[in-house]
């Protein structure tokens, strides 16, 4: 910002740091995440369990919008585990936002230790995804959701890259308290909180527990039903092609009924058809148009 009654702010991305203290800074990079809820009584698929969430603001600071204040982010994170009833010891690990920035890191870091870390035998695993693909900003929040959702579904924590030391202004790196998971790490049973905040001031946080329910069960029969397959292309030619490519009859015997047609029928469900159209059975096949 210019003018006579106005400071001017550089931001120098180039001079920003991830939790460590020899950090060059961070990459912007963009993501497209959709978080799909369904009560548990009736979901087919869990992958996690949401315990609690909370957000809030800043509210006004001195040192500007742009800066973070840990104090709200850690009476953000006392909020949700007392009206959720939780206990923070059953937290096993911690997913921060991890902006990269010297007021960033220091202040989330400082409230996620005073909460989490008193009565701990062994220090507080924490990690964020940015170093792993940068700084996502609007859908950041969401890629930390996605990251410990496949985390507990794999059962690896992945680990943050580039990490060597710790960054001197966070106390609870360097004493112990804290620990960051620079390498790949089996998953520990437990809940993960993800805390993430805003560039104007708003926090958010949240509790998730793993699912113990297999998200795709065995099969352990054969469906000999008949399922009928539509095939379309802009000519005929194209629709012929298909069945010439394939040989149906052998790639039926490789593959369990019921993934033959998916394995077909990519878009079908997605566009509107061709103008030329033909169908496919498992026990037939049939050229024409309809």
């Amino acid at each position: 910002m210019d003018g006579p009654n106005q400071r001017t702010y550089d931001i120098k991305f180039s001079f920003l740091n991830i939790l460590f203290s020899s950090g060059t800074g961070y990459v912007r990079s963009e993501a497209v995440v959709t978080v799909f809820l369904q009560k548990h009584n009736v979901a087919r698929r869990v992958y996690g369990t949401i315990v609690h969430a909370g957000i809030n603001s800043d509210g006004y600071k001195t040192q500007g919008v742009t800066y973070p204040s840990g104090d709200m982010q850690g009476r953000l994170i006392q909020k949700v585990f007392r009206e959720g009833n939780l206990n923070r010891l059953d937290v096993s690990y911690v997913e921060v936002h991890g902006t990269g920035t010297k007021a960033g890191d220091p202040e989330e870091l400082d409230a996620v230790s005073s909460f989490f870390c008193p009565g701990r035998k062994e220090p507080l695993l924490v990690g964020g995804v940015k170093s792993n693909m940068g700084h996502a900003e609007s859908s950041s929040g969401l890629v930390s959701v996605t990251k410990v959702l496949i985390a507990m579904e794999t059962g690896v924590i992945p680990g943050n890259l580039h990490f060597k030391e710790p960054n001197t202004d966070i106390p609870s790196l360097l004493d112990g308290r804290l620990t960051v998971v620079d390498k790949n790490t089996p998953w520990k049973e437990g809940m993960v909180a993800i805390n993430s905040f805003g560039f104007g001031g708003a926090n958010a946080h949240v509790v998730l527990r793993p699912s113990h329910i297999k998200t795709t069960p065995e099969i352990t029969e054969r469906r000999e039903m008949p399922r009928l397959l539509t095939i379309s292309g802009r000519t005929q030619e194209a629709v012929n092609a298909i069945f010439d490519q394939v040989s149906y009859s052998s790639f039926l015997k490789r593959c369990p009924i019921g993934k033959v047609y998916l394995s077909f029928s990519p878009h079908a469900s997605f566009r509107r058809h061709f103008g030329r159209r033909s169908s496919m059975c498992n026990l037939s096949l049939v050229r024409g148009d309809f």
